[in-house]
């Protein structure tokens, strides 16, 4: 069986003083470290600029396992954004730039590429929509990170392609967010994840609602939580696990995040 792949946005994190450094982030990429961090040949298709901030994001890549051979290195400038974390360790961002994550669109030879995948993981801009249609029709299991309220707008049209529906609602009642998890299968999901923050997670899937909550954690930054919760998912769905081990590995994985500067497992 081909590894996972993901498809989407890029940037570099860059996290003003105290805290003072850069690491490498954006949803499609961090999910990709977090499969790769789990043992899976992953590989990332998104763009970067021809910049430092480009070239810093292949040499973190490189470092972590990740397969970017189909990464588009283009005239422009890489994905920033900027970040500050509050002495209780909640990430903020201060500004963001897509750079040329914002119009990307994956290549024919990558979309073939993708086809042949396990999984392909999806975030970032409305370009990539045909691309997912493909893959899905391929027969590859799809998902897609609805976390921020610009991108629900496309849960009509792309949710008959996904495997998993992964949205956000920190501090929703389980009620709310059992609501959020039946609208999207409503539209054509097979499954959803909702992440609540503190108060956990939940899966709706073949009727059943499984709870699950979040792990206690020594918080340093919670950049990239969410996106590990994504990655234990898919990485859990993939060995074949069932609902509530698939949520009790991407709690584990959500939790471990909270534990470092940057949404990156260290290496």
């Amino acid at each position: 069986m081909t590894g996972p792949a993901t498809i989407g946005e890029c940037c570099v994190d860059r996290y003003l003083p105290p805290v003072g450094c850069d690491t490498p982030g954006g949803n499609a990429l961090n999910v990709a470290a977090g499969l790769a961090s789990a043992g899976l040949p992953t590989m990332y298709v998104g763009a970067i600029g021809v910049d430092e901030e480009g070239q810093f994001i292949r040499a973190e890549a490189a470092k972590h396992g990740i397969d970017m051979c189909h990464v588009a290195v283009t005239q422009g400038r890489t994905g920033l954004t900027t970040i500050t974390v509050t002495p209780e360790g909640d990430r903020v961002f201060e500004s963001e730039v897509l750079g040329v994550s914002a119009t990307f669109r994956p290549s024919d030879e990558a979309v073939e590429f993708l086809k042949a995948r396990s999984w392909v993981h999806a975030t970032g801009p409305a370009e990539i929509v045909e691309a997912l249609e493909a893959v899905a029709a391929a027969g590859v299991r799809v998902s897609y990170d609805v976390y921020h309220p610009p991108r629900t707008e496309r849960l009509h049209t792309l949710a008959p392609l996904l495997e998993v529906a992964f949205l956000s609602a920190p501090g929703a009642s389980a009620a709310d967010a059992v609501h959020l998890a039946r609208d999207a299968i409503g539209r054509g999901a097979r499954s959803a994840v909702v992440s609540r923050g503190n108060d956990g997670s939940l899966m709706l899937a073949d009727g059943r609602v499984v709870e699950q909550p979040a792990f206690p954690a020594r918080v340093v930054d919670t950049l990239g939580a969410g996106d590990a919760l994504i990655a234990g998912v898919i990485a859990a769905r993939l060995c074949g696990a069932g609902l509530r081990a698939a949520l009790e590995r991407c709690a584990a994985m959500a939790a471990a995040a909270c534990t470092h500067v940057g949404a990156w497992p260290p290496r």
